[in-house]
């Protein structure tokens, strides 16, 4: 309710529209509320012991916001640059929008678009754990804020800047360069890091076009990003992606980690195994690693590499031991070290 609320608020502080403030429709709207969801909080929390409130309420809203998990943290601008990322390619013009913002906010909606997305921006900018899927919901508003912008480009009621398409070209340039540089950090994926080198036709599309036509260049650069970045979604997240995915240590080490239905976890350990385990993964304290190595034989354990000094005396050994791909911690796959 905290985002919705907060948008909602500053859209009614910055329209000035105090009725929506001061009207009986809000507590007639927060009772039926309560009567859909109060009603199901309660069931949910009967039914888990209060598990699920903790989990849900203090742990993954309060303590996500407070303090990093899973390792996810970082400075404020990481969640601008998962945004401008995420909004790419038409996101080089946010300068644009931003510069012609009395013309481009002059609709209501574009101005609540504007409002939300901003929200969404520094709120997870302040918070803690920054994760890409965090803002993400913020992505439509920006781009009817972006769409706006084209749309009064190509009515030709603002001109044309060359430098968003420039911004392109030199980003899907350094691009290739810089990921060649990070797959060849990592030795999972240093035998395909040559491969992001076909990214390089994006920026000779984009450079052509500035050579095909002159007569209307907003058209033009919009055309260019727009056949561009199809070409680099097509080979991208088609061909490239899938086989740097196919090397993170989840997609490495799920065969060893599937052959047993006993899978336990010990402090942190790389979440995603959560999504293709048939079964909940139960974190083990010292006490019971040794309790469980010497009864369940077929027993998996995951946890990572800067724990295993606590399990040098509880009978696991290492079977798999992969990095996670551009992250600090190097995921481990132990069985009880059995006699």
């Amino acid at each position: 309710m905290a985002l919705p609320g907060l948008i909602l608020l500053l859209w009614t502080l910055i329209r000035k529209r105090w009725n929506l403030l001061f009207t009986w429709h809000l507590l007639l709207a927060a009772i039926l509320y309560a009567l859909i969801a109060v009603p199901w909080y309660i069931l949910v929390h009967i039914e888990t012991h209060g598990e699920w409130t903790k989990g849900f309420f203090i742990d993954h809203n309060l303590h996500r916001f407070s303090d990093p998990q899973e390792g996810h943290g970082g400075l404020f601008i990481v969640t601008i640059l998962f945004v401008v990322i995420g909004l790419l390619p038409f996101m080089s013009y946010i300068g644009e929008v931003i510069r012609k913002r009395r013309i481009v906010f002059q609709n209501d909606l574009v101005l609540f678009s504007a409002i939300t997305a901003s929200a969404f921006v520094i709120f997870f900018s302040i918070s803690s754990t920054k994760l890409p899927n965090y803002p993400m919901p913020c992505y439509p508003f920006a781009a009817i804020c972006i769409g706006k912008y084209l749309q009064l480009l190509v009515e030709k009621r603002t001109r044309a800047k060359i430098y968003p398409l420039i911004i392109l070209i030199v980003f899907t340039t350094i691009l290739p360069i810089a990921g060649y540089l990070a797959l060849e950090q990592e030795a999972q994926v240093k035998p395909v890091s040559s491969f992001v080198f076909v990214l390089l036709i994006v920026p000779a599309v984009l450079i052509s076009f500035l050579f095909i036509q002159k007569k209307n260049i907003a058209v033009r650069n919009i055309t260019a990003i727009a056949v561009g970045y199809a070409i680099f979604n097509l080979i991208g997240l088609q061909w490239l992606y899938p086989k740097i995915y196919s090397s993170n240590p989840v997609a490495n080490t799920l065969n060893q980690v599937t052959k047993s239905d006993k899978v336990y976890g010990y402090q942190l350990y790389n979440p995603s195994f959560n999504f293709y385990l048939k079964s909940t993964v139960q974190k083990l304290d010292t006490t019971a690693l040794k309790q469980v190595a010497l009864t369940q034989p077929n027993a998996i354990l995951i946890t990572r590499e800067e724990y295993l000094n606590d399990l040098k005396n509880t009978n696991w050994r290492v079977i798999n031991k992969q990095h996670d791909l551009f992250e600090l911690p190097t995921t481990v796959i132990l069985k009880p070290n059995v006699r």
